[in-house]
Order: structure tokens, then C-alpha cells, then sequence
């Protein structure tokens, strides 16, 4: 795996980040709340990578909890890509890639590097 080639560089930098993108549909904890429409969906291949993302993130973020690195998840939220139909997810309220952008970008520009093992978001962390 490409981040496990990258730990021993990480390690010589004053601080090192493993930073990924996830998803509200990765949330094992929203995906059994009754009441959150996440419990609703079901799209196996999606949910099941994004879950496998997180759960590596704790694994790292636990291997690495005496180092100087961090690892952490972020879930942009509803962003409108060209994954799909752009402008109608712009209609339906869906961020900006920029805007989505914009957790990830002040996670790997926080000099404090404190967070660590988090499924974060704009409103900060959610639950995994």
C-alpha cells in the first residue's frame, strides 16, 4: 500500500499527515441510525470502500499515535463533481469542489497536528 511506503518519509518531516476522503456513506454509525437517511441507502461497493478507508485510518492513526504523524478522514460532504450530473447536484444545493475541498486543505495546513484518528467534517468530528 502506497501510504505504508510513504511512513518513512512522513517520519523525517517535522509532521506528517495521512489525510483521506470519505463519505457520510462510509459511516458504519449513520448507516445503523434509523433516523439518518444514510440507514436508507444501499450501495454496497460504495459504502463498503468508504467504510474500508476509515477503519484503515484508525489503523494508522493507532500504529502511528507516538510518532508525528497523524491520520485522519474527511468527509467533504455533497460536492458536485464530474463524477456526475455537476449542475444538477449544484442545484440540489451540493458544495463547490473547492468548497469541498476546504476541511482537507485546513487539516494539511494545521501546524498543531493534533487530530488525530478523526472522521471529520466542516462542522467537525462526526461519528464513524
Amino acid at each position: 500500500m502506497s501510504i505504508t511506503l510513504a511512513i518513512p518519509l512522513l517520519k523525517k518531516a517535522p509532521f506528517g499527515k495521512i489525510i483521506t476522503i470519505t463519505s457520510d456513506m462510509g459511516s458504519l454509525g449513520l448507516a445503523t441510525d434509523p433516523t439518518s437517511m444514510f440507514s436508507k441507502i444501499i450501495a454496497f461497493l460504495y459504502q463498503a470502500s468508504k467504510t474500508a478507508l476509515n477503519a484503515m485510518v484508525v489503523s494508522y492513526s493507532k500504529e502511528l499515535k507516538d510518532t508525528n504523524i497523524t491520520s485522519n478522514a474527511v468527509n467533504p460532504g455533497m460536492t458536485a463533481t464530474d463524477l456526475m450530473d455537476k449542475k444538477a447536484f449544484e442545484a440540489n444545493g451540493a458544495k463547490t469542489v473547492e468548497q469541498g475541498a476546504a476541511r482537507a486543505i485546513e487539516l494539511a495546513l494545521d501546524p498543531k497536528n493534533e487530530l488525530n484518528g478523526t472522521f471529520t467534517s466542516d462542522q467537525g468530528p462526526e461519528p464513524w
